[in-house]
């Protein structure tokens, strides 16, 4: 008899420890976001969020951790894969599979900036601002172990109060909480830890990068380089080219052109799997002010021909 006892109250603890356990990639809360009207025009939408996908990237104090949350469950494998995890999500919101909110997170838990696509593709950016003490957006991480994060977000406008009491939003304008495990790593930073340095294809792939960059230095059009780009980078112009159309024109024009202009030194490179990322440096002048810009580049091989995808570039 006690022995029955004794495993019924083994499998009744066993039962509510499994039933207490958290769901995760999950999300709640609400918040305004940029949506499309019926007419093709901008309008105020909002975000009930659902769920969660998280992912860390980068290293060191350029490390940063990416939350989105959904109204729907996005598709994870796909964000996984994808070369470019932002672009990713966009084209998911502007297919009209789901609208979205990302923050980005610095290595110290701060936010840096924002990224939403609300119903019929709308889009909108932000960075931090800061008023009398109060960031437009406030994380509170309760758990950053490296393969969980879980947290809440506010968000707002402007700084009101009383003489003594913290300040509150004029105009709150998201309130989240999220709860979800770190995917693996972005595409380009399995790349750059997993790779091999002294793969024999990096020759191929670092001229191809030269030519690419000298191409794109004297081009007259964004079009020009869509021979030397990814089958899915070209997929972006195209769509970039319907939306923005003269904007991105003048764009291209006035900042990608002269970020191109003048010599590059190809540095070194990691490959892995048909797919490379290379680091480059040069000089850019821009209204007669030079900095130093380095980027990594992430180039893919297409029916046996290395193709430009994606370029991360800081300026120093």
């Amino acid at each position: 008899m006690k022995r029955s006892s004794s495993v019924a109250l083994t499998v009744l603890a066993m039962a509510v420890a499994v039933g207490a356990r958290a769901e995760t990639n999950v999300a709640s809360g609400e918040g305004l976001i940029q949506a499309m009207s019926a007419d093709g025009q901008a309008a105020e939408g909002s975000l009930k969020a659902t769920r969660a996908y998280a992912y860390a990237t980068g290293e060191g104090d350029a490390r940063r951790i990416v939350i989105v949350l959904t109204d729907i469950e996005p598709p994870r494998a796909a964000w996984d894969d994808a070369g470019d995890r932002g672009e990713a999500r966009v084209a998911w919101c502007d297919a009209k599979q789901g609208s979205f909110r990302s923050f980005e997170i610095k290595a110290s838990g701060e936010a840096q900036s924002t990224e939403s696509c609300g119903s019929g593709g709308a889009r909108d950016m932000g960075m931090v601002n800061e008023m009398n003490g109060l960031r437009s957006i406030v994380v509170k991480l309760e758990a950053n172990d490296g393969k969980r994060v879980k947290g809440s977000v506010e968000t707002g406008e402007g700084a009101c109060g009383v003489s003594g009491q913290p300040p509150k939003y004029c105009t709150p304008t998201g309130s989240y909480t999220f709860d979800a495990e770190l995917a693996k790593p972005p595409l380009v930073d399995r790349i750059w830890t997993q790779g091999k340095a002294d793969a024999p294809e990096l020759a191929a792939a670092r001229k191809a990068l030269q030519e690419y960059w000298d191409a794109a230095g004297k081009a007259t059009k964004i079009t020009d380089l869509v021979p030397r780009m990814t089958a899915d980078r070209a997929a972006q112009v195209a769509s970039q080219q319907e939306k923005a159309g003269e904007f991105a024109e003048r764009m291209f024009k006035n900042a990608f052109v002269p970020a191109h202009a003048g010599p590059v030194t190809v540095g070194e490179g990691r490959f892995l799997a048909g797919a490379a990322v290379l680091t480059t440096t040069n000089s850019v002048t821009r209204r007669d002010k030079t900095s130093k810009q380095s980027c990594r580049v992430f180039m893919r091989l297409e029916s046996g021909a290395w193709k430009v995808d994606k370029e991360s570039c800081k300026s120093e």
